[in-house]
């Protein structure tokens, strides 16, 4: 990384050195040895005391010096004058300038500073905003400037600058939040606010643990339930395992009877779906877990089958054989059976339970269950036989009562709306569950404002969220998950916690003040703006209408209109031509929101100024000006006779090009006239014997093609030559 500076030197008759510096953020590079660089922020200007016996003779007699050095610096060496070396005298030394010239520099030779007085000759300082300085000072001239009062009496001042927020974003470049020092209030000689620290780089605390923005939370610390991560200092968290179709997708490369449910590789608590590659019944337990049989009441009994993982996806029934007291046979095989189906026809691994009835009551029996494996020649997987008797009386089975975390939270909560997320229903819960309902209520400080909950439609139990609607914005709510039971289920599940959340207040971005401001008014013209609208403006607002009519005695309001369609392409203000001078008018604006609404402006007022004349002519004119409609009227027969005096001026400029096209043509027609010469003497004329007139006997017309003298170089015989139809006659000798 490279970094400019500035260093600014001064020696004098005086006993301070300024030096200013300004580097990749305001750092203070002049050190090469510093590591730490980019982590100095400052763009400063110090000033250092120099004990008076360091400065040397000739440069306490010397005018006051700038120099100003530019130099870059590299991430690791720093090319920089040394700050020892001496300051030579102006005229000798390279770099240097007089401080009547130098860049960045004025004095009172060059037009002098604000608020500096002419020095009295018999004094010999310097005089600024009434206070006087001797030669060699230096001073502040408030924040806006340091200043040096030169030997010649005159004044080298260089402005300050306090780029204090420039590089923030090189320096800390994952920071969402700084201290910028708003309250800092400048006063010499702290003129530059502190530097801005960095408050908030946006990392998270979870489980005392510290996260860098936008870093995912690791699953040991998460659960393998849920996903999170880092965002602007708010942990995030969502469903880690998608929701889970109850059939097959038909995008695998099997037969739906062939698709199982397996744990996924990288959380083992979310499930997919997945083919088996082949019908291994090698892998069949030899023997079912023990079972579990229970009366219902005096005619069922309940039977909760307990299948094996290595089951899973295998197609089958489940089955039971049974036997009424001791006067059963002793041949198993022969004992009645009662089949049961499972959900889709295949096996699940864990309980499932059953109920078989009804039977006769206060009897005792001995039920083997057994699950039938179709896919494996129809293998029988045995349990053992298990006692049960039923009662003699009716009885109610007990019911288990289950209370459950259901982890329920609240996110994207608007002015109306909230989605409300729950866990997943583990496998052993779910064969107790049908589905869910949300119930929530309204809170008033505190207390529920009715008994009775409003509802969500019955959700399926595979569900984990839903979005509540038509909320009422600013209000709390408390939010219970309902689970619906099965029925006949013997186990009972409640959520045992409810949720708060409080809807956000209600803000309408269509609300704000629109406000118009005249910005400039002549005799016949005004210009005004508006500002309100948020940006973009059209984002809020589809057209505008400027409406302004005159406030003439006696007279009619008549309103005048404008409309300005709504884009970020121009700015928001208009110039309204044809007014009247001397005239009183009143305008504001009416913006057509994109809600359907429309807004209204406060009413301005202006007068547009009066026409000054120098001609009397005009000034009746004036006084004897029509009122608002006669003068619409005569601007209108202006522009027409306007328009038939350019029609006329461009007829005539098209006739007279008309004829000098018509002049041109005729020079070149006459110039391509085509010019005729004879080349060849006529036959002589003979008369035959019969007395008939010929060609000169037996000589062909050919033999006179080329007979001519002026051709053949002949001077002696005459030619006939026709130009431009004229003929003449001439001979050799011509």
């Amino acid at each position: 990384m490279r970094c400019a500076k500035t260093v600014i030197k001064l020696a004098a008759t005086g006993l301070v050195l300024l030096v200013l510096t300004s580097s990749c953020y305001g750092q203070d590079c002049s050190s090469s040895e510093d590591p730490d660089c980019l982590a100095n922020n400052a763009t400063s200007i110090s000033t250092t005391q120099v004990p008076e016996k360091e400065l040397s003779t000739e440069q306490e007699n010397t005018e006051s010096l700038f120099r100003t050095t530019d130099f870059y610096e590299d991430d690791e060496s720093v090319i920089f004058p040394d700050s020892s070396q001496e300051v030579e005298e102006t005229g000798s030394s390279p770099g240097f300038q007089e401080t009547g010239s130098s860049p960045g520099f004025q004095d009172d030779s060059t037009g002098g500073f604000e608020g500096q007085e002419d020095s009295d000759p018999g004094f010999g300082g310097c005089k600024l905003n009434g206070l006087e300085y001797e030669a060699g000072d230096e001073f502040f001239n408030g924040c806006k400037e340091y200043c040096i009062c030169q030997a010649d009496s005159s004044l080298a001042c260089f402005e300050i600058d306090c780029p204090s927020e420039f590089g923030l974003d090189v320096l800390v470049p994952d920071c969402i939040e700084w201290d910028k020092h708003e309250n800092f209030v400048a006063s010499p000689p702290t003129c530059c606010p502190p530097v801005p620290t960095c408050i908030s780089r946006g990392q998270c605390e979870y489980k005392n643990e510290s996260f860098p923005n936008f870093e995912n939370i690791p699953m040991s610390l998460t659960g393998c339930e849920q996903r999170c991560y880092c965002e602007d200092s708010t942990v995030q968290c969502q469903d880690a395992c998608n929701p889970l179709s109850s059939t097959p997708p038909k995008w695998l490369p099997c037969e739906a009877s062939r698709a199982i449910k397996v744990p996924e590789k990288e959380r083992p608590c979310c499930e997919m779906w997945d083919c088996r590659d082949s019908m291994d019944c090698t892998i069949l337990p030899q023997k079912l877990e023990p079972s579990i049989l229970n009366p219902v009441n005096a005619t069922h009994i309940s039977i909760r089958f307990h299948l094996p993982p290595e089951m899973e996806g295998y197609a089958g029934y489940l089955q039971i054989q049974y036997s009424a007291g001791f006067s059963g046979s002793q041949d198993h095989s022969a004992w009645p059976r009662f089949k049961f189906d499972v959900s889709g026809g295949k096996f699940v691994a864990g309980p499932v339970d059953k109920v078989f009835g009804p039977v006769p009551a206060d009897t005792q029996y001995f039920i083997r269950p057994a699950a039938f494996v179709q896919e494996c020649e129809d293998r029988l997987i045995l349990d053992d036989i298990k006692p049960v008797r039923t009662p003699a009386e009716v009885i109610e089975p007990e019911i288990e009562t289950v209370y459950l975390n259901m982890e329920l939270n609240a996110s994207q909560v608007t002015h109306s709306a909230a989605m409300i997320e729950w866990r997943h229903f583990a496998v052993e819960e779910k064969v107790f569950v049908d589905g869910v309902q949300l119930q929530y209520w309204v809170l008033r400080n505190g207390n529920l404002v009715s008994q009775v909950p409003q509802t969500s439609p019955i959700l399926h139990r595979d569900t984990t969220y839903h979005q509540l609607n038509n909320l009422k914005p600013d209000t709390q709510y408390e939010v219970n998950l309902d689970v619906v039971q099965v029925q006949g289920a013997v186990r009972e599940m409640y959520s045992d916690r409810k949720l708060m959340f409080r809807t956000q207040p209600y803000v309408d971005e269509f609300e704000f003040d629109l406000k118009v401001e005249l910005v400039g008014v002549d005799d016949y013209s005004a210009v005004i703006r508006w500002v309100g609208p948020p940006a973009p403006e059209q984002k809020y607002v589809s057209i505008f209408r400027i409406i302004y009519y005159a406030e003439i005695p006696n007279s009619i309001q008549d309103e005048i209109s404008l409309f300005k369609i709504s884009d970020s392409f121009s700015s928001p203000q208009i110039n309204i031509t044809s007014l009247n001078p001397n005239t009183t008018y009143k305008l504001w604006i009416e913006a057509y929101l994109r809600n359907g609404k429309k807004l209204k402006s406060n009413v301005a007022e202006f007068r547009t100024p009066h026409l000054y004349l120098t001609d009397t002519n005009d000034l009746s004119e004036l006084t004897a000006q029509p009122s608002t409609a006669e003068e619409g009227k005569t601007m209108e027969e202006e522009d027409s006779s306007y328009y038939y005096r350019v029609m006329v001026a461009l007829a005539v400029v098209f006739t007279f090009a008309i004829v000098a096209f018509l002049i041109l043509l005729y020079f070149y027609m006459h110039q391509n006239i085509t010019y005729t010469v004879t080349m060849n003497k006529p036959p002589k004329e003979t008369k035959n014997k019969n007395g008939t007139t010929g060609g000169g006997g037996n000589e062909s017309s050919n033999e006179y093609m080329f007979n001519n003298s002026g051709y053949k170089g002949d001077n002696t015989g005459a030619s006939t030559v026709e130009m431009n139809s004229i003929h003449s006659g001439f001979n050799g000798n011509t």
